[in-house]
């Protein structure tokens, strides 16, 4: 991804991996640059949708029996949907990034925001991991029902007991395309099937494209990339008032939609998303972590359990008691490190694998110890197929990363699937020999050195001074 004239960003290409770590001093554009990557994985998401990949004809072919299924080869499939996803992205109009930063003159004419293939190849689904899509619409046995259309994930249902299906499913390196009936009927009426599908068939040819699309990139809502801000400490804190729309009816804006008003409040994109999967993630506050297999480290970062109570519409925190009777805490009485750890915790109960974390300042709030923990976490939930970027002020949270990576090379494991960007005059910098043994993160260990030194000579002076007094 390139990223030019960005707030303090001039000149920036960043190379994007399993995990993308950032660091820098205060102010030298480690947030926008994350910003400027989630506005990407955001519109892949949300807005793309591939075209041209299947046609009308060949539709009606299987429909009508002319032909059993349609083989399409994975690698040309993959290098359109890149192409067309590079060329989109990278048309855009200007509107739609002021918009994203919500009109806060971070993008600016002089802006740029570029994607590469290989960028868009971070979205692809491993061949072990793959599953098929189909399209669904409703069977017709005498005379027309109403037009039923679907996009359904093969892996989370078996299917409809009854109606016409185009169903893709990856085969080794081909994805296939077949027509089935799942109706009782003996006596199908392929015409009528066919005539059911063209009722509207220009969305039904796009849901199609889309359920290949699926096969081989995560674009779907499950997957959408979370947000956790900064801010997210007063925003856990506040999330019952913090609801964006009602907080735009408030200010007294009739149409909260209407950014030109000048009542309008202001937040760039991720925060408002990061205000709305808070919202919208109360159902699973009450939910257990069970799909990983980290529980020591998630227990140590939180060792009880975030409540909610619906009815009377309060947040707690559940702490086994001495006794062993379970104590509800006040979430307004936690300390700041579970309240800044709460979206996390809702992050982790939400189906998380194949999902991309961007996570500002995951240290917030901690010890050096949890510091060094979540860490470790991220570290193993990044093996488990969750993808990160991170951006950091911690010395003890990135050394621990090196150990980790380090451990892995003593156990025969090279891994390189983080890179570690160095923030400064208007660009960054892969940092990525870290890694190596006996490499320095400067970018801490200078201020460390800094502070051992003023120590050391402060300690001298103190000491001659103690030898004068003294005679």
């Amino acid at each position: 991804m390139q990223i030019r004239n960005l707030g303090p960003i001039k000149d920036l290409e960043i190379d994007l991996n399993k995990m993308n770590v950032f660091v820098g001093e205060n102010g030298v554009g480690k947030t926008i640059a994350a910003y400027a990557i989630y506005l990407f994985f955001d519109w892949f998401n949300k807005i793309f949708l591939v075209n041209n990949l299947i046609n009308h004809e060949e539709i009606k072919d299987l429909i009508l029996g002319k032909k059993k299924s349609i083989s399409f080869d994975i690698s040309e499939l993959e290098n359109e949907i890149v192409n067309q996803a590079s060329r989109q992205f990278n048309a855009l109009p200007f509107d739609y990034f002021d918009n994203f930063f919500n009109h806060t003159s971070i993008y600016t004419n002089e802006s740029e925001i570029k994607v590469t293939s290989d960028d868009i190849r971070a979205f692809e689904i491993s061949k072990s991991l793959r599953h098929g899509w189909y399209y669904s619409w409703n069977y017709i046995e005498s005379k027309g029902n109403a037009f039923s259309e679907q996009l359904v994930n093969t892996e989370n249902t078996s299917g409809r007991k009854d109606g016409n299906e185009i169903l893709a499913t990856p085969d080794n390196d081909k994805i296939e395309l077949k027509y089935i009936v799942r109706a009782a009927s003996n006596n199908i009426d392929y015409v009528d099937q066919l005539n059911e599908f063209e009722k509207n068939v220009k969305d039904a040819i796009q849901i199609i494209n889309l359920s290949i699309q699926n096969v081989l990139f995560r674009a779907t809502a499950p997957y959408d990339p979370i947000y956790l801000p900064a801010e997210r400490l007063g925003i856990n804190v506040f999330i019952n008032d913090l609801n964006v729309n009602r907080l735009n009816i408030s200010v007294g804006l009739s149409n909260p939609s209407d950014s030109q008003n000048n009542n309008f409040k202001k937040y760039v994109s991720p925060i408002e998303h990061y205000i709305g999967f808070v919202n919208n993630s109360m159902r699973n506050v009450n939910r257990h972590i069970k799909e990983l297999d980290n529980s020591k480290l998630i227990n140590k970062l939180i060792p009880g359990n975030f409540m909610y109570d619906e009815e009377h519409n309060i947040f707690g925190y559940q702490l086994p008691g001495i006794d062993g009777r379970s104590k509800v805490i006040d979430f307004e009485m936690l300390s700041s490190s579970l309240k800044s750890i709460f979206g996390f915790d809702l992050f982790l109960k939400s189906n998380p694998e194949g999902k991309w974390l961007f996570f500002d300042e995951p240290e917030m709030n901690f010890h050096p110890e949890n510091q060094k923990t979540i860490a470790d976490l991220l570290f193993k939930l990044m093996k488990k197929n969750i993808k990160f970027v991170i951006s950091t002020h911690s010395d003890y949270f990135v050394k621990e990363l090196i150990n980790c990576v380090l451990k892995d090379k003593l156990n025969g494991q090279e891994n390189n699937e983080i890179n570690v960007y160095e923030f400064k005059d208007g660009t960054a910098t892969k940092i990525n020999n870290i890694f190596d043994i006996d490499e320095s993160v400067d970018n801490f260990d200078n201020t460390t050195r800094k502070i051992n030194d003023e120590y050391y000579d402060i300690v001298d002076e103190l000491e001659d001074r103690r030898c004068k007094d003294n005679g």
